[in-house]
């Protein structure tokens, strides 16, 4: 693949993509999922209502408590890896965000609709992917085998840190 935009702006843009879908997600989210609370129940399976009965229960402000910590997170691995070349944060969080986009695009094909989060998913988390991954291959970070591994890593990893980051909004939106 050619290259389509700078090393610079790759490494740059994983803060403000990461934003710009949290945007989508920040603002619609507790109304959307309060809405539709009873949809969702009646279509998913059983282990996943303890996590949408979680999420109805989130305040806008504490969903964007646990957005801000990851944007911190975020913008130091950017910093990280274009200041020290210390990629191994970015890797993970620009991972972790494609790998985010594909939960978004099914969670809407199984319940048949728009939920929030996919329209930049499919427009930005994906594209953005593919130029990250791109990244890493051109700059022989890692090679293609390895990034499934590590993406499984990622999966098994960020449900747990996302749990967390939801608990520390609810602690920062209180206080």
């Amino acid at each position: 693949m050619n290259q389509l935009i700078s090393d610079t702006a790759i490494l740059w843009l994983l803060p403000i993509i990461f934003m710009i879908h949290d945007f989508e997600e920040i603002i619609p989210t507790p109304g959307w999922v309060q809405r539709n609370k009873e949809q969702i129940y009646n279509k998913i399976p059983g282990f996943a209502k303890s996590r949408v009965e979680k999420m109805s229960s989130l305040t806008g402000s504490q969903f964007s408590a646990a957005v801000g910590v990851l944007f911190v997170l975020f913008s130091a691995a950017a910093f990280l890896a274009y200041e020290y070349h210390f990629y191994l944060l970015y890797m993970v969080l620009s991972l972790g965000l494609f790998l985010h986009a594909f939960f978004h695009i099914g969670v809407s094909l199984f319940l048949r609709r728009w939920t929030p989060g996919v329209a930049t998913s499919v427009l930005l988390l994906l594209p953005y992917g593919v130029l990250s991954i791109d990244y890493f291959i051109r700059n022989d970070l890692f090679v293609f085998p390895d990034i499934l591994y590590f993406s499984l890593i990622v999966i098994l990893l960020f449900m747990p840190f996302l749990q967390f980051l939801h608990f520390i909004g609810r602690k920062l939106a209180r206080s």
